[in-house]
C-alpha cells in the first residue's frame, strides 16, 4: 500500500533591477510525493516535479534533503524533465532546500507522522481492522504474555494471517503468527498497518503490521517515567445493597516505568558524532500484582483421615476382584462401610496431606472450598538503536531488542 503525501512550494525568480520591469515573476508548483520502499516499509521516497506557471520543466535545480531531527544532508538535482527522487529516506521530519541560479532558495516541510503511544491499540482503530476475534489461544498456552492476547483481524482475514515487522526485519513469530518484540510506546517513530495483495518488496501475509524504532539526533534528549494504579483508590465492586456485607477490593498493583535517551555519540577529545553517528536506547519495566479467588473440591477433614461414610458414592478397595477389574469390594472398616481403615492410608500420602486444603464441608458436587489467587507478571522492553552516516550514499543502522 503506497501513501501519498502532496504539499505545494513556489520559487519566485528573482532579475537584476534593469529588467525587472519588462520581465514577469514566474512561479514553480513542485509536488511531494512520499512512498513507501523497499526493505520492509523502513524508510520512504520523496520524489517530485518541478515546473513554472506555465507547467515548463525546470532542470538542473540542486534540490538538498536535510533531517531536522539529525541535521544529515542528502543531495540531488532535477532532470531534464524536472523530476527529482530520493530513495530509502528514514522515517522522520525534513526540510527541502531548492537552489538555482537566477531562483530564490526556498524551504518546504516534508512530516512523515508519528502516530500514537500504544501502538497496538491504535493499530485496532485503524480502518478494516477489529478485535473481535478471539485471542490465540495456542500462544497463550505455549507462550504466554502479552502475545496471548493479541487478537487483530485486519481486511476479513484470521488473527494467525497477520505479519509483524520491526525495522523491517522479520518480527513475526513462525508458530502462531504473533509479534516476538514489542518494543515501548516511547522507542516508536512510526507503525502502520496494510492490507492487501502486496509487490514483491513486501509479500507474506495478507495484514502487516510495520514499526520503525526511533534514531538519535544532533541534541541529547532523555525522559523518564512511571505509571501507576493502586487499588487503596479503586472502588468497590458493583453489588446489591440487601446483600449482608458489602464486598472487598481485592488487591492490585500496576507499575509501568522506563526511561528513553538519545543524542549523538561524544567520546570528549576523541570522537564527536554531531551530523554522524547517533544512538537511542529505551528501556520499560512493568510488574503488575493482582490477586483473585477461585474454587476447588477437597475432602474434609475426616475424609483425609479416610471416612467416607457420609459420602454418597461406594468407595471399592482397588486390591479386591479380578484381573479384569469385576467383582470389586466396597471399602469397609471395622463394620462400617465406605471407611479406609488407617492401615491402609499409604505414608506418603499422609505427610503430603498436611499441604493440601482442607474443605469445611462435604462435596455434595459443587466446589467446596474458595482460596485466594495471585497472578504475577513481569515484562521488561528494552531496544538499543545507533545510526551511523558515512556519507550521502551510504547509511548504517543497527538495532538490539529484547522482549
Amino acid at each position: 500500500m503506497n501513501i501519498f503525501r502532496r504539499a505545494k512550494l513556489s520559487l519566485e525568480k528573482t532579475f537584476p533591477r534593469e529588467n525587472s520591469t519588462c520581465l514577469p515573476l514566474l512561479f514553480i508548483a513542485l509536488t511531494l510525493l512520499s512512498a513507501a520502499s523497499a526493505f520492509g516499509q523502513t524508510a520512504g521516497v520523496v520524489s517530485g516535479h518541478i515546473s513554472d506557471s506555465t507547467n515548463a520543466a525546470v532542470p538542473d535545480t540542486k534540490i538538498v534533503l536535510r533531517s531536522t531531527s539529525t541535521g544529515t544532508t542528502r543531495e540531488t538535482t532535477s532532470t531534464s524533465t524536472g523530476d527529482y527522487t530520493f530513495s530509502e529516506v528514514p522515517v522522520g521530519p525534513y526540510t527541502l532546500n531548492f537552489s538555482r541560479e537566477g531562483f530564490k532558495t526556498t524551504t518546504a516541510i516534508n512530516e512523515l507522522p508519528l502516530n500514537g503511544r500504544n501502538y497496538l491499540s491504535l493499530v485496532a482503530l485503524s480502518s478494516n481492522v477489529n478485535t473481535l476475534s478471539p485471542s490465540s489461544g495456542q500462544a497463550g498456552s505455549r507462550l504466554g504474555g502479552d502475545r496471548a492476547t493479541q487478537a487483530l483481524a485486519v481486511g476479513g482475514q484470521r488473527i494467525m494471517f497477520d505479519y509483524y515487522t520491526l525495522d523491517g526485519i522479520l518480527n513475526t513469530d513462525p508458530d502462531f503468527n504473533t509479534y516476538i518484540a514489542l518494543p515501548s510506546i516511547d522507542g516508536i517513530q512510526e507503525f502502520k498497518t496494510q492490507t492487501g495483495v502486496y509487490s514483491a518488496e513486501y509479500g507474506h501475509q495478507a495484514s502487516q503490521v510495520n514499526v520503525v524504532s526511533k534514531s538519535g539526533t544532533n541534541a541529547f534528549h532523555g525522559s523518564a517515567y512511571e505509571f501507576i494504579r493502586n487499588n487503596y483508590v479503586d472502588a468497590l465492586p458493583y453489588y446489591f445493597t440487601y446483600n449482608p456485607t458489602a464486598p472487598t477490593v481485592n488487591p492490585f498493583k500496576w507499575n509501568d516505568y522506563g526511561f528513553v535517551f538519545d543524542g549523538p555519540v561524544r567520546i570528549p577529545k576523541v570522537f564527536n558524532g554531531k551530523d554522524k553517528f547517533f544512538f537511542m536506547v529505551d528501556d520499560e519495566w512493568r510488574r503488575i500484582r493482582s490477586n483473585g479467588t477461585a474454587t476447588a473440591t477437597v475432602p474434609t477433614a475426616v475424609q483425609q483421615n479416610g471416612d467416607f461414610s457420609t459420602y454418597a458414592t461406594r468407595i471399592y478397595d482397588p486390591a479386591t476382584g479380578t484381573s479384569t477389574g469385576m467383582n470389586k469390594q466396597q471399602f469397609s472398616c471395622n463394620g462400617v462401610p465406605n471407611i479406609i481403615c488407617a492401615s491402609r492410608i499409604n505414608d506418603v500420602s499422609k505427610r503430603l496431606l498436611k499441604y493440601y486444603a482442607v474443605g469445611p464441608t462435604p462435596s455434595t458436587g459443587n466446589p467446596n472450598y474458595r482460596y485466594a489467587t495471585n497472578s504475577p507478571q513481569n515484562r521488561q522492553s528494552f531496544t538499543a538503536r545507533g545510526d551511523y552516516y558515512m556519507s550521502t550514499r551510504s547509511q548504517f543502522a543497527f538495532r538490539f531488542s529484547q522482549g
